[in-house]
């Protein structure tokens, strides 16, 4: 599991909220599994298979039922709060099933059991379903949600292949202790909760609760008016309600088409009820005369199909089936699903499911049980496309209306499109019509084509829109990431950004967020909006230098800068200026890189070699630092000579730009010339010299100074172990960062975001925001009031802001700049 998260470049922190998300949703679809055993054989026991389809309008009657009574008080409440409900009602409405098996109420029993899979299973689900969307980020979704949604795919097969082992080594089995298994993975989920502030080292918030979601417009009848302000959601609710009926159509045709294919007929054996040994009776039947084949691999709409009858050889091929299915399920969940997410979109990730479904349709006229059989392993085998997609489109929008979408969606949408199959079949069964089936499908395979292709501008539009009504810095940061994502109108989408990227009111956190997410989305337009804020003297150096560093990351700008050569040159006159205008070495040194990488290729070399001539050595250092990012051997008759220069900074960054070309028995000399002196600004020259290099053969040579009593030292040699990708120097800046000295401790913060390996770098976050947590409780505890403030000192609310400063907590930084001034 290790080494999958590391192939796939998931941090510390975000591995673990991984497994966290990932066991949830594998221990609610465990149980799912044994609830719809206990469910389904009471039905089949009592009812007959032939009635199989009032069965699935039972259950999708119950889910829209309880939907509808319960929304009310599970769209107001946290999450967690929503999964213990639901948990604690479970397993109430077990216990009276309990009584009921003994008490021989066999309708009791089975209502019971409806109860509590359909009604308030479900609500469980939903409570899962926005604990996944608090932990992961709008783009941490596009890999978290498909990895997730595999937790259900394998959950339904570890499920049924232990209930198959149980029955098949306990032959009689009770209902009731097929029941109270149901209850293990329920108190599974209940104790992990219990425990995830500990698990996942969760920062305590001070600002607004964010939890709750929901305004007091969010009715049913305020929905109509939802839907119309937003188009978004009407087209997305249709698609629903299509899809679900298109499932639950397969689901019965799978059925019908397997039991009709048999080569034998099938005689009904009676079976006496007996409430204590039903499940027993059922399986024993199975065993001994029958052997009936149980689907499990319906993940979508959480309906298993029916109870197939089969010899030998077809039990065999469907098992295999399935297996293949559920690995092809599980693949797409791991690899092939993220990977189409990113690079094309959430919308278009849908669409492309659906055009794959309609081509496959065609088979669907041939007749017989395998195309059925074939289509149905699409469906399910590439849903994730579908599933990740439509989880991931709740990041986008509804922001105070988001549960209360996914109630209607998943409580109401969802089963109203089973009844509607339920109908439709119904009815063709009637008249006689079941040729029409593959016709049916073909029609609502187009018509989602068509609404998937008409829902991508809608998509951005809805983003966009969350983005202008976002009330704080998180929900604000949220909606520029989701804007970020591949598949929105970039025009649109960057001409936005860059309005309120220019506006100086705007935070200084949403400021950096929009430069990072205009630099994934790559427009070359935004440079003339880049260009105007770098010529404005009262922008920050901060602001200036977030900027820059984009700017070199941009791979269309050089081309940009030559069909535009007036926009080119507007923008080398402004970073000129501002060159000779700053004192900030690191500004100026992200100056000359742009400088380099914009200007025209015959102007490079003049330029730096007119740069060289001055007489300003801090000038020279920065220059020669910026020409390691040049491939070009010949560089060395233009370098070397500074290697004699008397200014140990302006040799050491001669000496890192040569490294690649030059001789290293000749360098590894002057490098050790850096150390062996009692100077210390020659040392920390040396020392730069190895992290910038990144040399594993030359960390031994930083181990003298690891314990020095120069702080300078000492730090600047962990540093250099940092970029080396040692992680043995990780505790040790641990300790200065949560040192006494405030100043130091962010010097420090600063420095490792440079060129430091990712893989350290996110080891170091995620240990900063462990011990930011551990700090954090200790002052204030998990769970702290928003009035504890007022009983803190303004050193001990200094100390916090500076803990929710390493975490980037923005906004409740601002709620501790405020009680700083309040207890002033």
């Amino acid at each position: 599991m290790k080494s999958f998260f590391k192939r796939n470049h998931f941090p510390t922190e975000i591995a673990q909220r991984l497994r966290f998300s990932w066991s949830l949703h594998f221990l609610f679809q465990f149980g799912w599994v044994i609830s719809w055993i206990v469910v389904t054989a009471l039905f089949v026991e009592q009812f007959g298979l032939e009635n199989l389809l009032f069965l699935f309008g039972i259950e999708a009657g119950t889910v829209l039922l309880s939907t509808i009574i319960t929304h009310n008080f599970f769209s107001h409440i946290s999450a967690k709060k929503i999964v213990n409900a639901s948990a604690l009602g479970i397993i109430i409405l077990l216990l009276g099933s309990f009584w009921a098996s003994q008490a021989e109420q066999v309708y009791i029993l089975f209502g019971l059991a409806i109860l509590a899979k359909d009604a308030l299973y479900p609500r469980l689900r939903m409570g899962l379903l926005r604990k996944t969307e608090e932990l992961f980020t709008p783009s941490q979704a596009e890999k978290a949600i498909p990895f997730t949604e595999s937790a259900l795919t394998i959950g339904a097969l570890s499920g049924a292949a232990f209930l198959f082992i149980l029955l098949k080594f306990i032959t009689d089995i009770s209902t009731q202790t097929l029941l109270s298994l149901w209850i293990i993975p329920i108190l599974f989920i209940f104790l992990l909760l219990s425990f995830e502030s500990r698990i996942l080292n969760e920062i305590p918030e001070l600002s607004e609760e964010k939890k709750c979601y929901e305004s007091h417009q969010s009715t049913f009848r305020n929905l109509q008016q939802t839907f119309k302000k937003v188009p978004f959601l009407k087209t997305l609710a249709v698609m629903i309600l299509l899809q679900a009926s298109v499932f639950a159509i397969i689901e019965y045709n799978t059925v019908s088409k397997l039991e009709h294919s048999l080569d034998h007929s099938f005689t009904t054996t009676s079976i006496s009820f007996s409430p204590e040994y039903l499940t027993a009776s059922i399986f024993r039947d199975i065993t001994d005369s029958s052997k009936k084949f149980i689907t499990v691999t319906n993940k979508e709409i959480k309906v298993f199909s029916s109870t197939l009858i089969a010899h030998n050889t077809l039990l065999h091929d469907l098992s295999a089936l399935h297996v293949m299915v559920g690995v092809l399920a599980v693949l797409m969940n791991f690899f092939i699903t993220p990977w189409i997410l990113k690079r094309k979109g959430v919308i278009r990730s849908m669409l492309y499911y659906f055009i794959g479904f309609f081509f496959v349709l065609p088979i669907m006229f041939l007749g017989g049980s395998w195309p059925i059989v074939a289509l149905r392993s699409y469906a399910h085998g590439f849903h994730s496309l579908f599933s990740a997609s439509y989880h991931i489109t709740f990041y986008s929008a509804f922001e105070e209306q988001r549960e209360f979408i996914r109630h209607i969606f998943e409580g109401i949408i969802v089963p109203v499109g089973i009844l509607f199959a339920v109908f439709l079949l119904f009815l063709l069964q009637t008249f006689a019509l079941s040729l029409l089936f593959p016709l049916i499908l073909s029609v609502m395979g187009l018509t989602l084509i068509i609404l998937s292709y008409r829902l991508i501008p809608k998509y951005t539009h809805c983003a966009l829109k969350n983005l202008s009504v976002a009330k704080n810095i998180r929900e604000q940061l949220h909606a520029i990431e989701v804007l970020g994502q591949k598949g929105h109108a970039k025009e649109q989408t960057t001409k936005t950004l860059c309005y309120l990227l220019e506006q100086t009111e705007t935070h200084r956190a949403i400021r950096e967020k929009i430069i990072r997410t205009l630099q994934h989305i790559q427009s070359s337009d935004t440079l003339h909006d880049f260009s105007r804020i770098l010529e404005k003297e009262q922008e920050s150096v901060e602001l200036k230098v977030k900027i820059l560093e984009a700017m070199l990351k941009f791979d269309s700008l050089r081309k940009f800068g030559e069909s535009k050569m007036f926009a080119q040159h507007k923008l080398l006159r402004i970073l000129n200026t501002l060159f000779e205008t700053t004192n900030h070495e690191y500004l100026k040194k992200l100056i000359i890189m742009n400088i380099f990488s914009h200007l025209p290729t015959d102007q490079v070399v003049p330029f730096f070699l007119k740069t060289m001539e001055s007489n300003d050595e801090r000038l020279q250092s920065v220059c020669l630092r910026s020409c390691q990012m040049f491939n070009d051997p010949d560089i060395v008759s233009y370098i070397e000579v500074y290697l004699k220069h008397d200014n140990s900074r302006v040799r050491s960054h001669a000496l890192i730009s040569l490294w690649k070309f030059y001789d290293k028995e000749t360098l590894q000399s002057h490098l050790l010339s850096f150390l062996n002196t009692e100077d210390s600004q020659n040392i920390i020259s040396g020392i730069y010299a190895i992290g910038e290099i990144q040399d594993l053969q030359n960390h031994f040579l930083l181990e003298p100074f690891l314990q020095n009593e120069n702080k300078e030292l000492r730090i600047h040699a962990l540093i250099a172990q940092a970029k080396l990708g040692n992680a043995n120097c990780i505790p040790s800046l641990i300790e200065i960062l949560f040192g006494e000295e405030e100043e130091l401790a962010h010097k420090v913060f600063e420095m490792l975001k440079r060129r430091v390996p990712k893989d350290i770098h996110d080891e170091l976050i995620h240990q900063i925001k462990c011990r930011v947590a551990k700090h954090v409780w200790e002052i204030i505890g998990h769970h702290p009031k928003p009035s504890i403030l007022q009983s803190l000192s303004s050193d001990r609310i200094t100390y916090l802001r500076r803990l929710y400063k390493f975490a980037e907590q923005h906004d409740d930084i601002l709620v501790l700049e405020q009680a700083v001034v309040a207890n002033a």
